[in-house]
């Protein structure tokens, strides 16, 4: 049975205002299983938790599943559900795979830093990532290196975000796909006319290392951008017309997170009040609003 370090502490925040998240101490670690924890996808009601990361004694791309002991707190206990190995389809640095879930556990996304792929797969049981299959791999471009993918709850909005590339501007950009059939996005996403949105915040010329990852808020109304400027940060914004990045206005930024590192590994999910990020290495850090 895989291996679990935990630490434990309480704290306390309000709403869904990641710049009111506190860190409470809550943490877990997966070493020896897990060498890099990449994408991590929680169910909305905390009682499971999905990370894609590489395995201990290689480099492969993998995908974990957790039951949680106590619903929504990761230093409580977890107890291990499986693996399944997707190293052939998606390549190796699966540290570096991003993770999307849709609400009903029944549509899988991920992305590979060094195939530069976006793969959809989708699980014949819902919520049970050993049951997980293949459907389509859609391709970005050279140098490109997608490391996140996002979607709006009714599957129409598609976001996908590159680390590094000379594609991009100045400033960081997310790429938005207007989708015709839910979670369903074109082959060759780069051919498809995908929406540049500036990112105006994360200057890449100014210490920036890049995004890391990204999340939309409940109902859509917030867009969450993981990304590194001198320290690992929280970009916050505001939609007023939900699942539209186009209309996104700056909210503020939080402090350089605790334990936060400087890869395209560091990803994070934001479940019903609870953040949880990783470190770009084996540990889950726990922050509450």
């Amino acid at each position: 049975m895989p291996y679990l370090m935990y630490s434990k502490k309480i704290g306390t925040g309000t709403g869904w205002d990641v710049l009111n998240a506190t860190y409470s101490g809550r943490n877990a670690l997966f070493s020896p299983t897990i060498s890099t924890v990449g994408g991590i996808a929680i169910k909305d009601n905390g009682t499971r938790l999905f990370v894609a990361g590489s395995a201990s004694t290689n480099n492969k791309s993998r995908f974990y599943q957790w039951t949680f002991n106590t619903p929504y707190l990761i230093d409580e206990g977890l107890t291990y559900g499986g693996v399944i190995d997707f190293t052939p389809q998606l390549g190796t640095n699966g540290g570096r795979n991003d993770l999307w879930m849709s609400d009903d556990g029944t549509f899988l996304f991920a992305t590979n830093f060094s195939s530069e792929i976006v793969v959809k797969m989708t699980m014949s049981t819902p919520w049970d990532i050993t049951s997980a299959s293949i459907v389509s791999t859609h391709n970005t471009s050279s140098d490109y290196a997608p490391v996140a993918v996002e979607f709006s709850a009714d599957g129409l909005t598609m976001l996908v975000a590159s680390f590094h590339d000379s594609f991009l501007t100045t400033n960081m950009d997310i790429l938005e796909f207007t989708l015709s059939t839910p979670y369903t996005p074109p082959t060759n996403l780069f051919s498809s006319g995908a929406t540049k949105i500036d990112i105006a915040e994360i200057d890449r010329g100014n210490g920036s290392e890049g995004v890391h990852d990204m999340k939309f808020g409940p109902g859509g109304t917030k867009l969450y951008v993981y990304a590194r400027t001198v320290s690992d940060r929280i970009f916050e914004y505001d939609l007023s017309t939900p699942y539209d990045i186009n209309t996104k206005t700056y909210a503020g930024t939080t402090g350089g997170l605790t334990g936060g590192g400087q890869w395209p590994e560091n990803k994070f999910d934001i479940v019903n009040g609870h953040f949880y990020y990783s470190d770009a290495n084996t540990r889950i850090y726990q922050q509450s609003f």
